[in-house]
């Protein structure tokens, strides 16, 4: 998983400008690699031993934040520029809408990465391994 992180983040030319969200932030695995490309990194986890665990892999990693919460309950959060998660069908379908808000909400694309898993109906703008890349435009 993580040389895949390593694979898709050169893909999508992850960079300091960029605010990556990982939803479900488990470990914080995402978190440290996208650190490793200088972007900003925000985890929302709502397990808390996986939270602590996070802290204490994360500590020393500059533009890293990892929150105990519920993303549906911290939404929106300005300027994001990728949204990254790993879920069901069913979830997927949900981050998706939420992401298609967040894009609205900020008036720029964003990208939506969902890992293991391709959204029906929706052709991805790229494929990295077993992410599947979209590019979320907003709506008027």
């Amino acid at each position: 998983h993580k040389s895949d992180l390593f694979k898709l983040f050169e893909t999508i030319n992850l960079s300091k400008e960029d605010i990556l969200v990982d939803i479900g932030s488990g470990d914080g695995a995402v978190l440290k690699i996208a650190n490793n490309f200088n972007a900003k990194a925000i985890g929302f986890e709502i397990n808390p031993f996986l939270v602590l665990i996070s802290k204490i892999k994360l500590r020393k990693q500059q533009n890293c934040q990892i929150y105990l919460k519920n993303f549906w309950r911290a939404f929106p959060i300005p300027n994001i520029t990728i949204f990254y998660t790993f879920g069901h069908a069913e979830r997927i379908e949900k981050m998706l809408k939420l992401a298609q808000i967040q894009a609205n909400f900020q008036k720029m694309p964003l990208l939506f990465i969902s890992y293991g898993f391709e959204i029906k109906n929706l052709k991805p703008f790229r494929v990295s391994g077993a992410h599947y890349i979209y590019k979320i435009q907003p709506k008027k």
